[in-house]
């Protein structure tokens, strides 16, 4: 990220922000995100750096609410497929 456009504040304010969005397993999978999430942890631009912890932290932020989440989305589906049953009604 050095010498382009944005550099480390852009990308801390985009960790930031992308930390409430609703995700699905899928979701993440499909478009990368979860990858290239992951991979800004080990990366030069945060390796070493004033902004590591920073960065560290928001990523880790990330990664629990997108699986709380999917945890969410999930049990939401599991029970709006769940068939209702009704107790002591005559037919």
């Amino acid at each position: 990220l050095a010498g382009t456009v944005g550099g480390i504040d852009l990308l801390l304010h985009l960790l930031s922000n992308i930390v409430d969005l609703p995700v699905t397993k899928a979701t993440v999978k499909e478009s990368g995100m979860g990858k290239a999430i992951g991979a800004v942890e080990k990366h030069s631009v945060c390796k070493g750096t004033p902004n590591e912890s920073a960065i560290v932290e928001r990523v880790s932020n990330i990664k629990e609410k997108w699986q709380a989440s999917v945890k969410a989305r999930k049990s939401e589906l599991a029970s709006a497929t769940k068939p209702s049953t009704s107790v002591g009604s005559a037919p």
